[in-house]
């Protein structure tokens, strides 16, 4: 029995050593990217600086919006790998510059990541496909390029996704459909193209495309056309039949 004390006694210091190890990797990470300004009101605890939470044992939990003394911050200034427990992270409208960086997979807790409003650059890693317990994912208003990543599709547990007011380009992917949890979804002004453009109506049509899908069914022509026709002609009369694919023939 008293082996058997000891053994415990053993477990319980190595596991509370490894949280003290834990917090203090994540004070120092802190501490470095120079974020928060200490000159004034400054806490050696960083559970105690404005936009950091934390849980029961100390650890970072949320990060949102701290106050940064110098503009043009980078992401990848600040040590991901350090936050294991990290569950919320809020940076949006804090003029951050340069890439997400791949680090961002070892996020793995993560529920919610929110980058909006911000200047970053480059793709959007694939590596964000890991973060399976994220719940909303928002990285609009940004200068993001290249294609939305297929790996999107892994994230079942997402509600929300926005990544409008970017430079995506491509199609989007079909992996967004596997989504059956996903609430709200914005893409728009992109260079994105639908899979409604090619007039097939296939399986590969997504829930986004849907409703252009339809149009195009009625009216024999992608809406768009019919859209810029409009701004031609606001001022007159628009007839159904002119609505209608002409390919059809009218009702008696």
């Amino acid at each position: 029995m008293g082996v058997m004390i000891l053994v415990l006694l053993l477990c319980f210091a190595m596991a509370f050593s490894q949280q003290i190890n834990m917090i203090e990797v994540e004070k120092r990470a802190l501490l470095q990217i120079k974020w928060w300004d200490f000159s004034d009101h400054f806490s050696d605890d960083p559970c105690h600086w404005e936009g950091i939470y934390c849980n029961d044992f100390g650890s970072v939990t949320e990060m949102r919006r701290p106050i940064i003394p110098s503009k043009h911050c980078r992401l990848a200034d600040l040590n991901l790998t350090a936050f294991p427990n990290l569950q919320h992270l809020d940076l949006h409208e804090m003029g951050l510059i340069g890439a997400i960086p791949t680090q961002i997979a070892t996020l793995h807790n993560l529920k919610l990541l929110n980058l909006s409003h911000n200047n970053l650059t480059g793709i959007i890693p694939t590596q964000i496909g890991a973060l399976h317990n994220l719940t909303g994912l928002d990285l609009s208003n940004n200068n993001l390029i290249g294609t939305i990543p297929t790996q999107i599709g892994a994230l079942h547990n997402l509600t929300g996704l926005y990544l409008y007011y970017n430079s995506l380009i491509g199609t989007i992917p079909t992996e967004i459909g596997a989504l059956h949890g996903l609430i709200s979804l914005d893409l728009s002004n992109n260079n994105l193209i639908e899979l409604a453009y090619t007039l097939v109506v296939n399986e590969k049509c997504d829930v986004y495309s849907f409703g252009v899908v339809t149009m195009e069914t009625i009216m024999g022509k992608h809406p768009g056309d019919l859209i810029s026709s409009l701004s031609k002609t606001y001022s007159e009369s628009i007839w159904l039949k002119d609505v209608l694919d002409p390919r059809i023939p009218q009702p008696s």
